[in-house]
């Protein structure tokens, strides 16, 4: 039995072709993250991708995970012109 072993063992080696587990880490994009915090308060996808989107990506510089993005939309919000605020802020009021 431990003659299968090693044989099958160098059959693998010889064939393997990654001898390391490679451990592949998922980066999520900023723009998903912010759509989803978002829709999770109340705007709308739509509104949040032709309006947002781009304005949050050049002012923020935080994490990029779901967390740190939540914790910085009252920040942002409050950095927006006025009238956005506002229709942010009627989104989240509405029901759903």
């Amino acid at each position: 039995m431990n003659w299968l072993k090693t044989l099958w063992n160098k059959l693998v080696s010889k064939t393997s072709v990654a001898p390391t587990l490679v451990v592949v880490e998922e980066v999520q994009d900023l723009s998903e993250l912010l759509v989803q915090a978002l829709e999770d308060t109340g705007v709308s996808e739509a509104y949040t991708c032709e309006n947002l989107v781009a304005r949050y990506e050049d002012w923020y510089e935080g994490d990029h995970n779901a967390e740190a993005v939540a914790d910085s939309l009252e920040d942002f919000r409050n950095s927006l012109p006025a009238g956005m605020q506002r229709k942010i802020k009627a989104m989240q009021r509405s029901p759903k």
